[in-house]
């Protein structure tokens, strides 16, 4: 089945999107017309998947701390991931981002704004 999907994936048009739309001065974002409050580091990592959907970890640390990499930075990472989409999940059904050991990724089927 995965590998099904790995062929297709490439092939496909993804025209119908969700979109993200972010308010940097209210620190919301809007889905599908559900707002939901983010905190300046989560508005942070949102801007950088705008910009870039693929993320290796510690590039995604130094992009969000401008620190060097660590352990903790990986599990600040994975709770934001977690805690967006909790949120995401419970309203919509679907997930913002999927974080591996390596990197994080938004998912196929959002586009942000």
């Amino acid at each position: 089945m995965a590998q099904i999907l790995t062929q297709l994936l490439p092939k496909m048009k993804f025209e119908d999107f969700i979109l993200v739309a972010i308010s940097e001065s209210k620190l919301l974002a809007s889905i599908q017309g559900f707002n939901f409050p983010l905190s300046k580091i989560q508005l942070q990592l949102i801007k950088c998947l705008r910009n870039q959907t693929l993320w290796k970890l510690d590039d995604l640390a130094f992009a969000l701390w401008q620190e060097k990499w660590t352990e903790s930075h990986y599990h600040r990472i994975r709770m934001m991931g977690y805690k967006l989409n909790k949120q995401l999940k419970q309203h919509l059904g679907y997930e913002l981002v999927t974080i591996s050991k390596n990197e994080l990724r938004l998912n196929l089927i959002f586009k942000i704004e």
